[in-house]
């Protein structure tokens, strides 16, 4: 972005405006003609002033009314014309920001969500575009018709008198240009109190979620306290901030009192010198009074632009983002998973302290039963999020079936894969379409099917509105085992060629853990399973156990060799 002023917002929708020319075109037709028949009413002051002064002459004088009617009915059916179509093209406009906007979020890299705050971010979707949808049809509406309205008006001044509208037109550059003056450090400060605001959202979204750990620990008044200093150091940039604003919007409107006042005095030497009429006098000063509706007009625009500016700062610095992980330009899709997955000598780091993977080298064959265990901390779950294309290795590299997976698109990567993670995701709308999300193309059969097999179908039947139920935001309306059975249902309904069960069954209970590993027992004949997990009860069974630690490999091999050798994974047992 360019250094901060007024006219950012304005340049920044250039893109935007573009192809919507025709529409913009009409705008401004209209807004000529709204104009052109707003500055004509106020010239008709001289025409009705001369045709009272012509007293023998009536018919004149009702000729001039007339037209004052006509043009008072053509102003009114062109501004409610202009109404709408502004309506249609801010909401075309606004529309194209949001979609922009929302897939570009959707092509970054996990990377960008674990450095920037949630709160942020949706302070900038939806606070920071609620703010340009309420302000763009106003502002760019009221800046054309007021701008339109200083041009028309001028050239009916030239008609009056040309020295007096020279000495006019610098007024009203200089009142529009003044504020420009203070306009850079009014979008700084603007620019800070949306970042600061920001914060503030995301701290409140933290707070209101951990409600029930807050209220555990009885910690509300300490929350309460940090809460009024965040307010504390928010009024200290908000009063600056909106200070500058304001006084934005009032310089343009005390910059043209002093040119009334200026034209005023002239004007009074010119009709003593008989340079100028009374008549002409009457409508100049009309038409100043309509200039000073149109320079306050842009007066209050000018806040709005510091406003929206500093928003599209914010709405161009998430644009400006570029996924850390990409397609190589030469990508091709992956074909179907035939043998094994090998990571040769992988080490990853997420910044440059200690690896949290360093130097591991791991087979999974087709068809076969993997386990990953290891203490907390060990890098299990980053091992997913290499193998998936979250991330990077920083040296070495993973093979499907002897291609390396950075030599493919990840869209074909993750096609084959499905992973079922101890933090369950489930979006408010209904367990059927929480399923279907794993395979848009399945019917409810299938989804039955699915459900069957995560033994979640009989819990889902028993609700009122069965497979239609909506399960709430964050699926918060379910227990922690019946959202990883639909997790785990969403996976399966996927058909993936490899499954990854990272921390899966952790909410579940012991007879619902069983039955789950069961049906995972009989489902990897034809699958791929890795298996991540604490609980060492479920890579007894495995074909093959990884153990690790501090992000190194410890131990491989089966649970009964294992375990007779002297080494961490017997002590994890004991």
């Amino acid at each position: 972005m360019k250094q901060p002023n007024a006219f950012v917002f304005l340049e920044w929708l250039i893109d935007y405006i573009t192809p919507y020319k025709w529409l913009c075109l009409i705008l401004l037709l209209l807004n000529l003609g709204e104009s052109g028949s707003y500055s004509s009413l106020r010239f008709s002051f001289k025409l009705i002033i001369e045709a009272v002064q012509e007293t023998t002459k009536e018919t004149h004088l009702f000729m001039v009314l007339w037209l004052l009617v006509g043009e008072v009915m053509f102003y009114t059916i062109i501004s409610v014309m202009a109404d709408f179509f502004w309506a249609r093209f801010g909401t075309l406009v606004i529309n194209e920001i949001r979609r922009k906007l929302f897939n570009h979020i959707q092509n970054l890299s996990v990377d960008f969500f674990s450095r920037r705050k949630t709160g942020d971010i949706l302070n900038c979707f939806v606070a920071d575009i609620l703010l340009l949808e309420e302000e763009l049809g106003v502002t760019l509406s009221t800046a054309i018709s007021s701008l339109t309205t200083v041009i028309v008006s001028i050239l009916f001044l030239l008609s009056l008198n040309f020295s007096l509208t020279i000495y006019t037109t610098i007024g009203i550059l200089i009142s529009l240009l003044g504020p420009n003056l203070i306009n850079g450090k009014a979008i700084q400060l603007n620019y800070t109190l949306r970042e600061q605001e920001g914060i503030l959202a995301s701290n409140i979204q933290q707070k209101l979620l951990g409600q029930a750990l807050i209220k555990l620990f009885g910690i509300e008044k300490k929350i309460c306290e940090d809460f009024s200093v965040q307010l504390e150091e928010l009024k200290n940039i908000a009063i600056p901030a909106k200070f500058f604003k304001y006084t934005v919007s009032r310089l343009p409107f005390i910059l043209f009192l002093l040119l009334q006042l200026i034209i005023i005095i002239i004007s009074s030497f010119l009709i003593t010198k008989g340079s100028l009429s009374i008549s002409e006098f009457a409508a100049f000063q009309v038409l100043l009074l309509g200039l000073e509706g149109a320079i306050g007009n842009l007066s209050w625009i000018f806040p709005s632009l510091v406003n929206q500016a500093a928003v599209v700062q914010r709405i161009e610095q998430l644009l400006q983002e570029t996924p850390s992980v990409q397609d190589a330009p030469n990508a091709v899709e992956l074909p179907r998973f035939q043998k094994n997955i090998c990571f040769q000598q992988v080490t990853f780091h997420y910044s440059k302290e200690r690896p949290i993977i360093d130097n591991i080298s791991l087979n999974f064959e087709k068809g076969k039963l993997t386990a990953i265990v290891g203490p907390s901390g060990s890098g299990k779950s980053t091992l997913v999020n290499l193998l998936v294309r979250f991330y990077d290795c920083n040296h070495g590299r993973i093979l499907f079936d002897k291609i390396d997976i950075r030599e493919v698109s990840q869209a074909s990567l993750r096609s084959q894969i499905a992973v079922v993670s101890q933090e369950t995701i489930l979006f408010n709308c209904s367990i059927s379409d929480n399923i279907r999300l794993g395979n848009l193309t399945i019917n409810n059969k299938e989804i039955e099917t699915a459900a069957k097999a995560a033994e979640i179908n009989d819990f889902i039947e028993s609700l009122p509105e069965g497979y239609n139920t909506i399960i709430g935001e964050r699926g918060m309306s379910l227990s922690g085992g019946q959202k990883q059975r639909i997790a785990l249902a969403r996976a399966l309904a996927k058909n993936p060629e490899i499954l990854i069960l990272d921390e899966a069954t952790s909410a579940l209970d012991a007879i619902t853990e069983a039955k789950i590993l069961e049906t995972i027992k009989h489902i990897a004949k034809d699958l791929t399973i890795i298996n991540i997990t604490h609980r060492l009860n479920q890579a007894i069974e495995a074909d093959l156990i990884y153990v690790l630690k501090e992000g190194h490999l410890e131990q491989s091999g089966k649970h009964y060799d294992l375990i007779q050798q002297e080494g961490l994974y017997a002590n994890l047992w004991k």
